[in-house]
Order: structure tokens, then C-alpha cells, then sequence
């Protein structure tokens, strides 16, 4: 048996036993306001089971992400305009990417 639930038990054995003798009686009116006082929540005795549902995403078109003339920097180009093409599949942008290709030696 629960703590909470074997203490509870015994402040209402308390009070029903000491509420008609005149020398326990005041301990026993303070026990029972306690307990009007408590929200006493009942637990279910099996656990709801969750379940998800998830809805399959819209697959993406052919292209994951294209950049034309993409300039990294601030106030001034750090790099030369990159072309970058991120197709579906597509392990990296060796294939397709214009600054890779520049910086291969021939």
C-alpha cells in the first residue's frame, strides 16, 4: 500500500475511533478538517497506453535546396558567389556545386 494512501487510512481510523471521547476529541475535529481540506485523487488502476498517429510528410519535389550567386558575409563578400544544389538523395554537392568543381586541381 501506498504511503500517502496508509497515512490517510489512519487519520480516518483516528477520527472515527477518538470523535465521541471528551479528552481526544479536539485532536481528532483537527485531523477531519485536514482531511476535508485534502483533494484526494483517485488513480486508475491501469495506465492509459499512448498511441501516436503520425501523417506521413509531403515528399519533396527534386530539389531539397538551390542557391544562385549565394555570398557569405557582412559588409563585404567573404567568398566568391556559390551555386548550390541539394537534390533528393543526394549524398553531398560534390556532383553539382560550381565552387567545388572550381577548387579541384586539373
Amino acid at each position: 500500500m501506498n504511503v500517502n494512501r496508509r497515512k490517510l487510512l489512519i487519520s480516518r481510523i483516528f477520527v472515527a475511533r477518538n470523535k465521541a471521547r471528551v479528552a481526544t476529541r479536539n485532536m481528532a475535529m483537527s485531523r477531519q478538517k485536514k482531511l476535508d481540506k485534502m483533494d484526494i485523487i483517485e488513480l486508475q488502476s491501469e495506465k492509459p497506453k499512448p498511441s501516436f498517429d503520425f501523417k506521413p510528410a509531403r515528399t519533396p519535389g527534386r530539389f531539397i535546396f538551390q542557391a544562385k550567386d549565394l555570398q557569405i558575409g557582412y559588409d563585404r563578400p567573404l567568398t566568391k558567389p556559390l551555386n548550390l544544389t541539394f537534390e533528393r538523395n543526394q549524398k553531398g554537392c560534390h556532383h553539382r556545386c560550381q565552387w567545388y568543381r572550381e577548387k579541384q586541381p586539373s
